[in-house]
């Protein structure tokens, strides 16, 4: 009927409905890869680390040592084929790599996949690849610890990419496969190929987005929005002081954050008492102003001996009082000026 609100008679699906919240958050569509379920008991899969590295402490290991100890490492190791695998993510790009004695491959992902899933992927591609060809022996290296634990801990870690890894492992009985951790940039070969590989991978398969990724993209697309409208309240007093939605950490001392807290949204108990009883706003003696924290803290004549000595700078503003780094000299100049038993 004309000028009735029209009712939908159907429920929109739960993707219909998500897809909007997407879209509303600039989120394009992208396919979640799903889990791989557990092998059953009876397929259980041992995968075997190398661990000639880890005693290293990085630091203080100079990159001759390093490369010194793979070379013995490989005179150890020579009859295992060298596979390097390597994952990077930029702002704009996300890539896998693994280079083999005579060819490469390298594809990228989709960008919201995270460096830990690009490492795993490279190392997929790996086991991917061996099992189109006769090796007997392999090593598969990486500069990732998260790819390496992630490998250690497979039966407690549900990244459907580790549970890929676990999968192909299990179909290439055949072969010896080790999985070694060396560190990166420090001048081994087949490791700084690999990090160029990857780098600049430009193969692309069919996209897929594991879900703790897209959980952690959908946040951050949040996060950007919600930045966008906070930028828009400039004029907000509450802007002023705090610009990032970050928000602050906490201090050790409740008291003082009780207390930050209270002036950064500018309610404490002298300048705002007279709500209470209906009285007219406390003007400030020295300089015939409404009292207010800003007034207080940043311009009033009266302090300016005491913020002088606690903050040194001619020009103080609230967020270099309140903002996110406050030091110990805010408590002690307010106890100073008589204000801090007054918030």
């Amino acid at each position: 009927m004309e000028g009735d609100t029209i009712r939908l008679s159907f429920t929109p699906t739960f993707g219909f409905r998500i897809g909007e919240i997407l879209r509303y958050f600039e989120i394009e569509d992208f396919p979640v890869v799903s889990n791989v379920e557990d092998p059953p008991p009876w397929k259980e899969t041992q995968l075997y680390f190398i661990d000639d590295f880890l005693h290293f402490f990085k630091p203080s290991t100079s990159d001759i040592v390093f490369q010194q100890h793979f070379y013995d490492h490989r005179q150890h190791y020579s009859v295992y084929i060298p596979i390097y695998t390597d994952g990077s993510k930029s702002d704009n790009h996300v890539g896998s790599a693994a280079v083999f004695p005579d060819f490469t491959i390298a594809e990228t992902l989709h960008p919201f996949c995270s460096v830990n899933t690009s490492e795993l992927y490279a190392i997929y591609l790996g086991l991917l690849k061996i099992s189109t060809l006769n090796f007997k022996k392999a090593i598969i290296y990486t500069d990732s610890r998260s790819g390496i634990n992630a490998l250690r801990s497979a039966k407690h870690n549900k990244h459907p990419l580790v549970m890929q890894c676990l999968h192909l492992h299990h179909t290439l009985k055949k072969s010896k496969i080790k999985y070694c951790w060396i560190p990166g940039h420090v001048g081994i070969p087949g490791n700084e190929c690999v990090d160029k590989a990857a780098k600049s991978a430009n193969a692309s398969r069919e996209a897929f987005v594991p879900l703790i990724d897209a959980l952690q993209a959908v946040k951050l697309s949040q996060h950007r929005v919600w930045q966008r409208i906070w930028d828009g309240e400039s004029n907000n007093k509450l802007y002023k002081i705090q610009p990032s939605i970050k928000g602050f950490g906490n201090l050790t001392i409740r008291k003082h954050d009780v207390i930050l807290t209270r002036l950064r949204v500018g309610h404490t108990f002298l300048t705002h008492r007279h709500l209470l009883h209906f009285d007219p706003a406390p003007i400030c003696n020295g300089c015939n102003c409404i009292l207010n924290v800003e007034h207080i803290l940043c311009q009033c004549k009266n302090f300016y001996s005491q913020r002088q000595a606690h903050f040194g700078a001619l020009i103080i503003d609230l967020i270099d009082i309140l903002g996110t780094n406050p030091g110990v000299n805010v408590f002690t100049f307010l106890k100073e000026i008589q204000f801090f038993k007054f918030i």
